[in-house]
């Protein structure tokens, strides 16, 4: 039997990056580069799996690009409940981070994370790198 070092403990106990890849999310949709570096760096230093990640950041921009082109069809927030089939409160913050942001913008992050996604599964990109390439872009 092998024992349990300390370390192996560390390891599996890292960070809880549930709650903060929201506030990463966050950050990069209110433009906040500078945080949303620290906590990009701060995700994978915890231990959160890179293509977690970027699943992360192509739903958020989703719903972004959804809630920005509901405003623009003049939909109010209880339309965009039913419409987009999203909880009331992803709505709410939605609204407010997609007013940072134009449609076409937002369109080009989606497009950018997109060839992140195909970068890296083709081997031509590390996904840590695709992803700070496009937070200084943002």
């Amino acid at each position: 039997m092998v024992p349990i070092e300390i370390e192996d403990v560390e390891k599996m106990i890292k960070g809880s990056f549930d709650e903060n890849i929201f506030a990463l999310t966050d950050a990069i949709s209110n433009n906040n580069k500078a945080l949303a570096g620290r906590l990009l760096e701060e995700q994978l230093s915890a231990g959160l799996a890179d293509t977690y990640l970027l699943n992360m950041f192509i739903r958020q921009f989703k719903i972004l690009l959804r809630i920005k082109q509901a405003i623009e069809n003049g939909q109010t927030s209880r339309q965009m409940v039913t419409s987009l089939n999203l909880h009331p409160f992803i709505i709410q913050k939605g609204i407010g981070q997609a007013r940072n942001f134009s449609l076409i913008f937002l369109k080009k992050i989606l497009d950018q994370l997109v060839k992140i996604d195909f970068e890296m599964k083709t081997g031509r990109l590390d996904i840590l790198t695709g992803l700070n390439l496009l937070l200084a872009k943002i």
